[in-house]
């Protein structure tokens, strides 16, 4: 028995160490609820500019989390970085913050109306924010598709045209923008 402990051992250890050698995530993790891997698809990884990996950390660190802590439901990040070539696959602003890592699109968990208002007013309060849009995608039934927010730290990312904080509260609504 004493002879098999060390073979037991580096069998166990060969198993963690291929499943882990396996995943496409990012290292660490950025807030109690949230970890690189949900901002950052598999295929960027290694391509991610550092100022937009820290600009997504801090957009996590100072808006996200505290978010998710007061809400007590989960948040879902359908969007967060996009190359620039994902970016124009699917419609994205030709100078979208989502390229610089300073955006994020959201939903409650679960998607209910009253969830989105719940965020969107925490949101609000908490203040830290450069833009936030209220997403209703499929706008006759006034179901909510997502939460688009922005988070400038000035001089953080110095490839982003975004310095400022802008704070522009935004809500979409059959095909028109209007100022919250």
């Amino acid at each position: 028995m004493r002879n098999l402990i060390p073979w037991i051992t580096l069998a166990v250890a060969a198993i963690f160490l291929n499943k882990a050698s396996k995943r496409n995530t990012a290292p660490g993790v950025w807030s109690a609820n949230f970890n690189p891997n949900e901002f950052i698809p598999a295929n960027d990884i290694n391509s991610i500019p550092k100022g937009a990996v820290d600009s997504l950390r801090a957009l996590v660190v100072n808006v996200l989390q505290p978010a998710r802590n007061k809400l007590n439901l989960p948040i879902r990040v359908t969007s967060a970085y996009r190359n620039p070539m994902r970016n124009a696959e699917i419609g994205g602003a030709i100078s979208s913050q989502h390229m610089f890592g300073q955006a994020i699109d959201i939903q409650p968990i679960p998607p209910s109306k009253e969830n989105y208002k719940k965020l969107f007013d925490i949101l609000i309060q908490n203040g830290k924010y450069d833009q936030i849009i209220w997403e209703r995608a499929l706008a006759f039934t006034g179901t909510p598709s997502h939460i688009h927010l922005s988070y400038v730290v000035p001089n953080l990312n110095a490839n982003s045209p975004y310095q400022t904080n802008r704070k522009r509260k935004l809500q979409y609504f059959n095909g028109i923008y209007t100022t919250i």
